[in-house]
């Protein structure tokens, strides 16, 4: 058919527009290869960020810890204190039987 028959110049145009599309296609994937992390950098982070969680966990295991020591602390020098306070009260308004 005649109209099957390109010239040289249009196929020289295509061609170019073949290598311009191959260019941009190989300058985008080499964008996103940049964006992409290594195996090595991803273990060593999820290594840090591990041992972050771990220094945290311990440090909240403390904390709560601490909390019922003192916890514990107000009601032996508080709470008994009082009580035998009002016991010692109560006792004292009855009166002797």
């Amino acid at each position: 058919m005649p109209g099957d028959d390109i010239t040289n110049a249009e196929l020289a145009r295509r061609l170019d527009a073949m290598r311009r599309d191959f260019h941009e296609d190989f300058a985008e994937i080499s964008r996103r290869m940049d964006s992409y992390v290594l195996r090595e950098v991803y273990a060593a982070e999820r290594q840090a960020m591990e041992t972050r969680v771990g220094v945290l966990e311990a440090r909240v295991k403390d904390g709560e810890e601490q909390r019922r020591t003192l916890t514990r602390w107000l009601i032996s020098a508080v709470v008994f204190p009082c009580a035998a306070l009002i016991v010692t009260i109560y006792f004292n308004l009855q009166g002797p039987r």
